[in-house]
């Protein structure tokens, strides 16, 4: 678990050591921002690990970081931006599947790439993870 916190921390403890002053570290009166990855684990109403994580990364990373430059990239082209896998009542469905059916064999969202398999070739489900790409980033111009 704390591995996976300091993975997804833009700091670890041995860099904020390095980077802040000792009046800043003051300051900080023992503030550890990783508090904030426990307290949603802790939280967490499940005994699973990756169930866990998933609800830290719901409660953290998605709101406010993917969802959140999503939200202001596609205002600030007048575009509407709709994310239905993360409904409600999508998400509590999710939350009640065995960990064993999201991760198997190093597949991720193993499930949910099954259900789809009648539907999607496999060449589209199992290929590696793409990034959001624009065409400045990918060499081509914006014309």
């Amino acid at each position: 678990m704390e591995g996976y916190f300091n993975s997804i921390s833009y700091f670890r403890p041995d860099d904020k050591a390095q980077l802040f002053t000792s009046d800043f570290q003051n300051r900080l009166s023992g503030y550890d921002s990783l508090d904030v990855f426990r307290h949603y684990y802790d939280r967490a109403d499940t005994d699973d690990t990756l169930s866990k994580i998933q609800y830290v990364d719901i409660k953290t990373y998605l709101t406010d970081d993917i969802l959140t430059k999503v939200d202001r990239a596609s205002m600030a082209v007048s575009l509407e931006v709709r994310a239905p896998l993360l409904d409600h009542k999508f998400l509590e469905l999710a939350a009640r599947i065995p960990s064993s059916l999201k991760l198997h064999n190093g597949t991720g969202k193993y499930i949910f790439k099954k259900a789809l398999e009648p539907v999607l070739p496999n060449n589209i489900l199992y290929r590696q993870k793409q990034g959001s790409r624009f065409p400045w980033m990918s060499g081509s111009k914006v014309t």
